[in-house]
């Protein structure tokens, strides 16, 4: 028999509302295998991509994954983590074909609970509107005044922080034109954020303690930014990613109380990871709830990895914004529960090095030299520019930074 030009094999599945695309070889764009599956997506509820042993992709599959039409129907299979020689949150990535299959099953249940929070009165608000609006790259401040006049709560809002002190402005604004002007539309976005975020304590205002650890968290998280040395934008963006990083677990635990506390429960009982003992319970985790949630409320793309992935163990290490969710989450609740979820700690390497060269050639703050046993040692002269930004430094400014975080009360009005 004639070897295959493009060998691969095609399965049905679920009453044939589920295709698996067995690939054998270096999947690529112009693959007959890729092709089958752009053709098969619009047409039946899930896709599986399986690589097997002998497969692999090409770097060009990166962008080829990330122009799907429809990214949520597509499950990808991968045995090791060689086959793949980039990191992607395009689509969703399964160890065997039999975890992908029962999770095409559970999707269904995603999709509940996410309609079940929408339709919750208090979701009815219009920030989520204008998140909506603000996807448009041409989107005219007259647009966005137009909603804001309308929105009493939220127009004295974006005046208040136009004219607020970080901004230190001599002549204060008198009208929402100028001030919507003045914050641009990333300043928008992030108020606009933390308003969802408002919302979420009035929808969820049995489940304070989570609210309390989200709000801890954007705080933590934003602080490493600064502490990376990024600009202003970048770890504002930190500090909105913090704060939604647990929409799912909001969700799942409104869903079912019960059952939630029970995966809980079994965490504990077993010492497992949060998202295993919401699989064996639920089926799905609240990594995934977060997401497919987030997408319906508008939220920006760019705080879905944050929302989706930040328990994950494998990330991609210049996503600066998941790594200061994974490092502010993993080391709260190291420190607070006594128990690491996220291997945060893989990432402080990157995290110094990504500060080390951020300050290159900055006047820099001494830097406080810590023990191996994260004691604090008397200074020894000026730090030097090219002096390494070590582990156990990062441990002790979060250690202190997030001191001064438990001892501020929760208050929703601080947001």
């Amino acid at each position: 028999m004639p070897a295959q030009k493009y060998p691969f094999q095609l399965r049905l599945h679920n009453n044939q509302t589920v295709a698996e695309i067995e690939v054998t070889d270096l999947l690529y764009p112009e693959h007959k295998a890729f092709e089958v599956l752009l053709t098969l997506l619009p047409k039946l509820s899930y896709v599986v991509l399986n690589l097997s042993e002998k497969a692999s992709m090409h770097r060009s599959m990166e962008e080829a994954l990330d122009k799907l039409p429809e990214p949520q129907k597509v499950f990808l299979v991968t045995c090791r983590d060689d086959q793949m020689p980039f990191k992607t949150f395009a689509v969703k990535r399964f160890g065997d074909v039999a975890t992908a299959l029962m999770r095409t099953r559970s999707e269904g249940n995603i999709a509940a609970i996410v309609k079940q929070v929408i339709a919750m009165p208090a979701m009815r608000t219009p920030a989520f509107r204008l998140l909506n609006m603000l996807k448009d790259p041409d989107i005219a401040f007259s647009k966005i005044e137009e909603v804001l006049v309308k929105e009493e709560r939220l127009a004295d809002r974006m005046l208040k922080i136009a004219n607020g002190a970080n901004f230190a402005r001599r002549t204060p604004f008198e009208n929402l034109r100028g001030a919507v002007q003045f914050l641009g539309i990333e300043g928008i976005r992030q108020i606009l954020i933390e308003e969802v975020f408002y919302v979420l304590t009035r929808v969820f205002v049995n489940q304070v303690d989570k609210l309390t650890h989200m709000r801890r968290c954007s705080v933590l998280a934003a602080h490493i930014g600064k502490l990376l040395g990024a600009e202003q934008r970048l770890f504002w963006k930190m500090r909105s990613a913090g704060l939604l990083h647990d929409l799912g677990s909001l969700a799942l635990s409104f869903h079912d109380s019960q059952e939630y506390s029970r995966a809980m429960a079994r965490r504990k009982a077993q010492n497992l990871r949060v998202c295993d003992a919401e699989l064996q319970v639920f089926g799905i985790t609240h990594q995934e709830i977060g997401e497919a949630l987030a997408r319906e409320m508008n939220i920006p793309e760019y705080l879905l990895p944050a929302i989706g992935h930040h328990h994950d163990s494998s990330v991609p290490e210049e996503d600066l914004l998941l790594l200061s969710v994974i490092i502010a989450n993993g080391y709260m609740n190291s420190q607070i529960e006594q128990v690491s979820f996220t291997p945060y700690e893989h990432y402080l390497e990157v995290f110094a090095r990504t500060r080390t060269e951020n300050m290159a050639g900055k006047p820099q703050p001494p830097v406080v030299r810590v023990s191996d046993a994260g004691e604090e040692l008397p200074p020894e002269g000026g730090p030097k520019q090219d002096e390494v930004f070590s582990s156990p430094n990062i441990n002790f400014y979060l250690k202190e930074e997030l001191g001064k975080i438990m001892m501020c009360g929760y208050r929703t009005e601080d947001f």
